[in-house]
């Protein structure tokens, strides 16, 4: 997975996260302009970002994932780019886990989204996802709202 990414993204193996040690994390900036005549006249512009933070804990409970949950929420909070070119931002937690995922946290993860506009969508907005992926099921848990972001995910577990 970590491989898949670096084409398209900057990749930091091995990231310290608050409580937590990540496995890696992934970040995708883009940046898009239009122009008037010359580049001195620039019409308008916008960024967009994608991150992604990998977690593989030694065991998958609800209270991990909360906790991860939390600790992304956090981090958002203080990374987040209050610029007027800001358009938006995704932030995608991703637990990976070879143990069976529990039922109660499969429906709590179908819920784990969030959206925060900035300066009341006047400076782009913020989304939050949290998926699990489960090596042994070869199956993702997402939300329906993830799906676009994560399915080249999914598409390495079929391979």
């Amino acid at each position: 997975m970590e491989n898949a990414l670096k084409r398209q993204f900057d990749v930091y193996p091995s990231v310290r996260f608050g409580e937590f040690k990540l496995r890696f994390t992934a970040h995708y900036h883009r940046r898009d302009e239009r122009y008037m005549l010359t580049k001195d006249v620039k019409v308008w512009g916008v960024e967009n970002h994608q991150h992604f933070y990998v977690l593989e804990p030694e065991v998958l409970t609800k209270d991990c994932f909360y906790r991860f949950q939390a600790e992304l929420d956090s981090h958002i909070a203080e990374q987040m780019n209050h610029s007027e070119e800001h358009m938006s931002s995704v932030f995608i937690g991703v637990i990976l886990t070879n143990e069976p995922v529990p039922t109660p946290l499969m429906r709590r993860v179908r819920k784990a989204k969030k959206l925060s506009f900035l300066k009341w969508g006047l400076h782009g907005w913020a989304e939050r996802y949290v998926v699990i992926l489960s090596l042994r099921e070869k199956e993702l848990y997402s939300s329906k709202k993830a799906r676009p972001f994560v399915e080249p995910i999914a598409q390495l577990l079929k391979n």
